[in-house]
């Protein structure tokens, strides 16, 4: 320690020295605090994760615990294709009220799309709906399916402009005086969960109480989402404490996670090359 010490002092000064001290002290006295600030390496989620992917097609296959042959998989992207080109014709005919940017990338899009569709969910639970990018898209899912409803969770009403077909959507409001609890309470009166994505707030506070607040209420076959993952640690302490280990999707601006909860069981769906 001393031979380093010095050897810092020779190479770059006293004031420098000093300064990297004073670094390594702070941080080392206030970890947490720092960790909850702090954005994960790479690295440090792709060691945690039990599988890496730069396409969603293998993440697709590798949720599944085998190999989904890739006729099935062209099959999927068609029909979802249908759906996203409907969604892009849908932003030129609406008044956002969101930045477009806020939508869920299109790798991301693709694997969300094909879990309501392969898991055949009841009950979905989305939490951040800006212009409803996602929530279309499940809802159009969904309506393949013929079955399953999507309750979404945001704090304002002026959400949703993407979103044509609202039979099955339940938008549920947050009391900003009461954020927590609200959350809590809204969950609690839900049915059993099948499939949640966590696109809201991204603090690492927030995105852990979500998830942790979500758990007990998911079914023993189901998934939990997590978009921009990568934002903070909070989806990878979650892990952690459960032992879970998420697949991870890597993407130009955001990773995308994916926790299994026990062994689940996809069903290809009857998908018609061309939707009515």
């Amino acid at each position: 320690m001393s031979s380093r010490l010095f050897s810092h002092l020779r190479e770059y000064g006293l004031r420098d020295t000093i300064e990297r001290l004073l670094c390594k002290s702070t941080h080392a006295l206030l970890n947490s605090g720092f960790r909850k600030r702090d954005a994960p390496y790479l690295g440090e989620l792709a060691a945690a994760a039990s599988s890496v992917h730069l396409g969603a097609d293998g993440l697709i296959s590798a949720l599944s615990g085998s190999p989904i042959l890739s006729d099935d998989l062209v099959k999927l992207r068609h029909e979802y294709e249908a759906y996203r080109a409907a969604l892009m014709q849908r932003y030129k005919a609406v008044t956002l009220a969101y930045d477009a940017a806020f939508a869920i990338e299109e790798g991301s899009a693709f694997v969300m799309y094909a879990l309501v569709r392969l898991l055949r969910p009841s009950i979905v639970l989305e939490t951040g709906v800006a212009n409803g990018h996602s929530s279309a898209l499940i809802l159009n899912a969904l309506g393949e399916n013929g079955c399953g409803e999507l309750h979404s969770v945001d704090v304002s009403d002026d959400v949703g402009d993407l979103i044509v077909d609202r039979r099955n959507w339940h938008l549920h409001l947050l009391d900003s005086s009461s954020l927590k609890k609200s959350f809590a309470a809204i969950v609690a009166r839900l049915p059993t969960i099948d499939l949640m994505v966590h696109d809201s707030d991204h603090s690492y506070q927030w995105m852990r109480y979500e998830l942790e607040t979500v758990l007990p209420r998911m079914s023993s076959g189901g998934v939990l989402a997590c978009d921009d993952a990568n934002i903070c640690y909070g989806m990878l302490d979650f892990c952690a404490a459960h032992r879970m280990k998420p697949l991870l999707l890597v993407e130009t601006r955001k990773v995308f996670g994916v926790l299994p909860l026990g062994p689940i069981h996809l069903r290809l769906p009857q998908i018609r090359l061309t939707r009515a």
